[in-house]
């Protein structure tokens, strides 16, 4: 507030040093011209600092620069070794233009997957430290066109994976750091066999804040067997807190093959 007051005294002051000017200039073309200039500066100087203002009280609502509404996710495997990491992310855009869109992430395997989307322009995948001292990558997806403020725009990724050395943790996880209004999630296991069926995944959460604090269990999802899948849906999340999906992984089907 103090900070809005100031740039308010700047540009009460501006219009006052324009308002004597120009009645001084205005008997002569000369100088006629040169207060008009002076004008237009300092409009376009005023109209720079509201953009300011606005940019940061967007900020200081919306850390991310966008409301995120829904988020679907999909996580796919036929064999057990490679699967396919897919997302949608329906979002409203809450700063005065966006470019794109970070998405960050953390794989515990040891292959980085290969990044695509069907809908923005996939840029490359750059390691970054997250939070409380730990490593992921940023990926960038840049949109067709700029979007500015209040614009919908639905964000798609997509990851191969390859995780064949059995060595990534078998779990989803996502932050919720602004309220939501769904969170969905899908993980098919299509290599399990009969006796994976009566296993079940485990829908937990975890201050953000507070890594080391313990897990709290939200619910228990079934195995669907005839999907062979894990489906959850967990609407009005609350912030603060990250959300993860796990469940055990299925034994690998001998010669590549298991039994139906």
């Amino acid at each position: 507030m103090n900070k809005f007051w100031s740039i308010a005294t700047k540009i009460g002051t501006i219009f006052g040093v324009i308002g004597i000017s120009a009645n001084n200039l205005l008997d002569d073309k000369e100088k006629s011209l040169a207060a008009f200039i002076i004008v237009i500066l300092a409009a376009l100087y005023c109209c720079w600092q509201m953009q300011r203002l606005f940019a940061l009280a967007l900020r200081r609502r919306y850390k991310s620069g966008f409301l995120p509404i829904a988020s679907s996710t999909r996580f796919s495997t036929s064999d057990g070794k490679h699967y396919t990491y897919e997302q949608f992310r329906h979002i409203q855009v809450k700063k005065p233009y966006m470019r794109f869109f970070e998405h960050k992430f953390v794989w515990t395997g040891t292959n980085v997957p290969v990044v695509s989307s069907d809908l923005q322009r996939v840029k490359q995948p750059e390691v970054m430290e997250m939070e409380h001292g730990s490593h992921g990558h940023c990926v960038k997806l840049e949109f067709l066109s700029t979007r500015i403020y209040n614009d919908a725009e639905v964000v798609h990724i997509n990851m191969a994976v390859d995780d064949s050395d059995q060595r990534a943790s078998p779990h989803i996880s996502q932050k919720v750091e602004e309220p939501v209004r769904l969170l969905s999630w899908r993980i098919e296991l299509l290599h399990a066999t009969q006796s994976y069926y009566k296993n079940k995944a485990e829908l937990t959460r975890k201050p953000i804040d507070k890594p080391g604090a313990n897990k709290e269990s939200i619910k228990s999802i079934n195995f669907d067997v005839a999907s062979k899948s894990y489906s959850a849906n967990l609407p009005n999340p609350e912030p603060g807190y990250a959300y993860t999906l796990s469940w055990e992984r299925p034994p690998l089907p001998r010669n590549g093959r298991g039994k139906k």
